[in-house]
């Protein structure tokens, strides 16, 4: 007589499908629990997955008991809300081949298992600082059907808190990952610990331009406000990366000079361009008239100033409160 894999109850009619007594799915012999390929009845493993489906085996028992018409594991019986703080995922159950190893991992995480009709949901929810435990469990899951991520009660979208993964990925991947955030290569080093800013540390970067000329003596004034108002911005998607300090970022800007003069400091340059005279009216930025060794006389665009040599570097690094390596390498003209 046959019994059910799962509660070992006698069958009498080998046609059911589902046992009477627990309603889990009733296994064919030589039938994969994993993906339903047929296979001989006295196969041991399956010829499409490569999974054991000895029903006797303790990972195809685990597969039962996860079944969709399964409550054993069912923690709330009444929908709770979701939490009003911290990071909450939630998914319903799937016919993905990755359903198994999302509940593996969720089962890690002191979930919540409810109903919502008869499909199971599953709900876990972390701190904020906690967020490379779900990480994983939130990369297969995203696509799904029934699939929600909540931030502080509100749902919100996965890129709105995960769009770090890929660079977080490549840190760990990276040939000196503490190193990682500040720039690979001795041209592109990040002063601000985060290569997703886009704002390298060299002469051609944008934030030498957010500023203005306060005199005709060509003091410039580094606008540490948009500077912090542009970071925010760009870092917003990646705020919750664990290697992103915004009181380190802070700490930076604090350091930058307020007021630069090339004229005054061989350590800092110019940033110029030149000016027609149909397009001096519409730029911004000091427009100024010189002489070339020639005796030419032409129109100068002053529009910001940028580090001509390491030193300048090196002297915000000593102002800051944290420690980071300095790069070895010199600006070029």
């Amino acid at each position: 007589m046959m019994k059910c894999n799962s509660c070992q109850a006698p069958l009498s009619n080998s046609r059911y499908k589902f046992c009477p007594y627990c309603g889990v799915k009733l296994i064919e012999k030589g039938v994969c629990p994993f993906c339903e390929h047929k296979n001989s009845i006295n196969a041991k493993f399956c010829s499409e997955c490569g999974k054991w489906i000895d029903v006797d085996h303790e990972v195809t028992k685990q597969f039962n008991t996860s079944s969709t018409n399964d409550d054993r594991d069912v923690t709330h019986t009444i929908v709770p809300p979701i939490p009003s703080d911290g990071i909450t995922l939630e998914f319903g159950q799937s016919t993905s081949a990755n359903y198994e190893n999302a509940v593996l991992i969720a089962k890690t995480l002191s979930p919540i298992i409810f109903k919502y009709g008869k499909k199971k949901s599953i709900r876990v929810n972390i701190e904020k600082s906690d967020i490379l435990k779900i990480i994983d469990l939130a990369q297969i899951v995203c696509g799904w059907n029934y699939s929600k991520l909540y931030l502080d009660g509100q749902q919100v979208t996965y890129d709105s808190i995960f769009g770090f993964r890929w660079c977080h990925k490549k840190k760990l991947c990276s040939y000196k990952p503490d190193l990682y955030c500040y720039g690979y290569d001795k041209s592109n080093f990040n002063i601000w610990g985060c290569t997703a800013l886009n704002l390298p540390f060299s002469p051609y970067s944008e934030f030498w331009k957010w500023g203005k000329f306060i005199n005709a003596d060509k003091d410039w004034a580094i606008d540490k406000d948009r500077i912090k108002f542009e970071i925010e911005k760009k870092i917003y998607n990646y705020r919750f990366c664990p290697a992103v300090k915004l009181e380190y970022i802070y700490n930076v800007i604090s350091a930058l000079p307020d007021i630069v003069n090339p004229d005054k400091n061989n350590n800092w340059k110019f940033i110029t361009s030149g000016v027609y005279d149909q397009d001096s009216e519409l730029l911004s930025g000091l427009i100024c008239t010189e002489k070339n060794q020639w005796g030419d006389v032409y129109k100068v665009r002053y529009y910001g100033v940028a580090p001509r040599k390491k030193d300048v570097l090196i002297e915000i690094l000593k102002k800051i409160k944290h420690r980071i390596p300095t790069p070895n390498f010199d600006f070029q003209e």
